[in-house]
């Protein structure tokens, strides 16, 4: 009998992708009028095999109505560290899993 070892290691991928919508909030967020978002938070998302990174530039995005949130499109379903950051604020991580065709609405308080 003769045989051969060999070390291997299987990941089951898919090519199936969901949304990730990050929403920072605060204190102001549910006091102030117009329920202001946070500022300038930069977000970061983190595969569980850490083969998949996307930041934020330069803080969160604003859209036309002034609504600060960040939305993370066609990201491949896995589990995701989502860092969270904002100048005079606290930071926030928290682990996730961002299904497929779905979107995830993520509330942050920082």
């Amino acid at each position: 009998n003769v045989g051969l070892r060999i070390a291997y290691t299987v990941k089951i991928t898919a090519n199936a992708v969901g949304d990730l919508l990050v929403i920072p909030e605060d204190e102001f967020t549910y006091f102030a009028a117009g329920t202001p978002l946070v500022e300038g938070a930069i977000v970061t998302i983190t595969s569980s095999d850490k083969k998949y990174k996307r930041i934020t530039d330069s803080g969160v995005n604003t859209n036309t109505s002034n609504v600060s949130s960040v939305l993370f499109q066609d990201v491949p379903e896995d589990y995701y560290t989502v860092h969270v950051q904002a100048p005079k604020h606290g930071s926030y991580t928290a682990t996730v899993l961002v299904s497929a065709d779905k979107t995830l609405t993520l509330r942050v308080w920082l």
